[in-house]
């Protein structure tokens, strides 16, 4: 079956496709870090996160995108600073 091109969204904006959102199990795996750890790095250095709901038990996402590019800038510090 032929791939459909994406329909325009009017004004000029053409949705993209975007991998589905990361669970903080995910992201811990891909990290090879522990729960705290994980929250450790969402507080103290920046690591950026999507909250879904409000309160104490709202569901935490992760755009692998947005984690893509915050390792990608620790890894040019490091580098630099090595």
């Amino acid at each position: 079956m032929p791939a459909r091109p994406a329909q325009s969204l009017g004004s000029g904006i053409t949705p993209s496709v975007q991998p589905p959102l990361l669970t903080v199990e995910q992201v811990m795996k891909m990290l090879s870090v522990s729960r705290t750890a994980l929250w450790m790095l969402m507080r103290n250095q920046g690591l950026p996160y999507i909250k879904l709901g409000g309160g104490r038990h709202a569901a935490l996402r992760f755009s692998s995108d947005s984690l893509s590019q915050w390792l990608a800038v620790r890894e040019h510090r490091q580098s630099l600073s090595a």
